[in-house]
């Protein structure tokens, strides 16, 4: 059973990091894409 307990709160904490990570890299792309498209607006 312990075996068990350990691995579900390793995936859980896994999947949490993954998580925060996609989430982080997410917000980078859309704030390069607000950028870029700002600058586009700017040119146009």
């Amino acid at each position: 059973g312990l075996k068990i307990r350990l691995y579900q709160a390793f995936f859980i904490h896994f999947s949490d990091v993954l998580y925060v990570k996609c989430k982080y890299i997410l917000k980078e792309k859309e704030l390069k894409y607000k950028i870029y498209t700002g600058n586009i607006g700017v040119i146009s």
